[in-house]
């Protein structure tokens, strides 16, 4: 494994906060994050709304607003944030439907609508439905990540055991290979709140689980993951095959920490980082920047925290030589896109 580089309070880089100049909140109301993509030169967004139906909208303006005359709701629904993609100049949607399976589907008439007869189903899952008590539950198990990486689309998940989980397409992007899966050691963090009835003897339920997923991204032609491990340590790691796998030799544990699923990419050149703190369970976003090449070295890499909060995974796009960042609200979900 790499040695973690642990910094003293004097070599690390003064922490910036930051309050969003160019921001939009949306009506809009998502579960468990959004989904960006940069596709035909305009910025697609797709969420799940609290009707768990999938949705998807153009903004034409770099994040600035929402064209509703372009808003799209698949006959599809999920528990949780879908995931967007660009792969031979087709726009890509992956999500878990609610028998937690992973699902697959292209637009053919340039991000327009999703034709369904191009979707597919894999048999992988990322919860068991049978087990779970109520959709509120469902809800807190994360989405599909997914990426385009040396001409291949690929899609990770966190299993039901909290492994980490990899496959890609080998036909073009019509479906996901099975042959192709690999099952990481590594597994994800998971956190379940539970309250007391007032009951005679009294009664222990769940009120609350959160299951983070991995993140996908690709920086200087290498694909990355990231992900919240279980001692809620931000992780990352590369593949140096490919995708074929991934190597826990390359892993690295970050000084940060999170109770949501991370987001990872590029932007200029830079490695960047998103992720919600938990100080206190206080869910600041978070922004890393590596000017160095890479993820390994965060000794001079500028660490930004905003003023906005959020209780879910975050998103990230490089889009027109900006940096856009995505997250639904602290409690109320509302979406909201800002650039940095």
């Amino acid at each position: 494994m790499l040695a973690l580089h642990v910094q003293m309070e004097s070599e690390k880089p003064d922490m910036q906060e930051y309050t969003f100049t160019q921001k939009f909140t949306s009506d809009e109301l998502g579960l468990g994050g959004v989904a960006l993509a940069s596709y035909l030169d305009q910025l697609y967004i797709a969420w799940t709304g609290s009707d768990h139906a999938i949705n998807l909208i153009v903004s034409r303006d770099d994040g600035q607003s929402f064209d509703y005359s372009t808003k799209i709701i698949l006959d599809e629904e999920s528990y949780n944030r879908p995931a967007l993609a660009v792969y031979q100049n087709r726009l890509y949607i992956a999500w878990i439907n609610t028998r937690g399976l992973i699902c697959l589907m292209y637009s053919t008439d340039n991000g327009n609508s999703f034709n369904p007869d191009t979707k597919s189903i894999s048999d992988q899952s990322t919860f068991a439905s049978g087990f779970l008590a109520g959709t509120s539950h469902a809800e807190g198990y994360d989405g599909p990540a997914l990426t385009v990486c040396q001409n291949r689309l690929h899609v990770a998940w966190a299993g039901q055991d909290q492994h980490l989980n990899f496959m890609y397409s080998t036909d073009g992007g019509k479906s996901f290979d099975t042959g192709t899966q690999f099952i990481s050691p590594e597994k994800s963090y998971f956190h379940i709140t539970r309250s007391q009835r007032a009951t005679n003897p009294p009664a222990m339920y769940i009120t609350d689980k959160n299951y983070p997923g991995p993140a996908l991204g690709v920086h200087n032609g290498q694909l990355y993951c990231a992900w919240t491990g279980q001692d809620s340590s931000i992780n990352i790691m590369s593949s140096i095959d490919s995708g074929q796998t991934f190597d826990s030799s390359t892993k690295i544990i970050s000084e940060q920490t999170s109770h949501s699923a991370p987001a990872i990419g590029s932007h200029r050149g830079q490695g960047v980082l998103c992720w919600q703190g938990t100080g206190n369970w206080n869910p600041t976003l978070n922004l890393q920047l590596f000017a160095g090449g890479n993820f390994y070295d965060s000794s001079t890499a500028q660490h930004i925290t905003f003023t906005d909060s959020t209780d879910r995974a975050p998103a990230i796009l490089s889009h027109h030589g900006r940096l856009i960042v995505a997250w639904c609200g602290t409690n109320n979900r509302q979406i909201n896109l800002a650039t940095y």
